[in-house]
């Protein structure tokens, strides 16, 4: 599956519970939130063979941080290491 969906908060609460259904469908999920550690251990439980998981590290409250966070999600698309994957 191609579908990709970046969700800010998602270590916890309504975000966990979205990327985790995007997940279940087979989604790449990509997942932001203050709280790295939890983050970062919750986008390893989602990851299976169907359903990739990256965690970033992201501050929405930040405007000067987002262009970063955006380009680190753009770096991790597998589109841009590999421009005929995924067609």
């Amino acid at each position: 599956m191609n579908q990709r969906i970046f969700i800010t908060g998602g270590a916890s609460g309504l975000g966990r519970a979205l990327a985790r259904q995007y997940a279940a469908r087979g989604w790449r999920v990509c997942i932001g939130d203050i709280n790295q550690e939890a983050g970062e251990v919750f986008a390893r439980t989602l990851s299976t063979d169907t359903a990739k998981t990256a965690f970033v590290s992201c501050d929405v409250t930040s405007f000067q941080d987002q262009p970063g966070q955006f380009a680190e999600i753009h770096q991790r698309s597998p589109d841009t290491a590999d421009p005929g994957a995924d067609q």
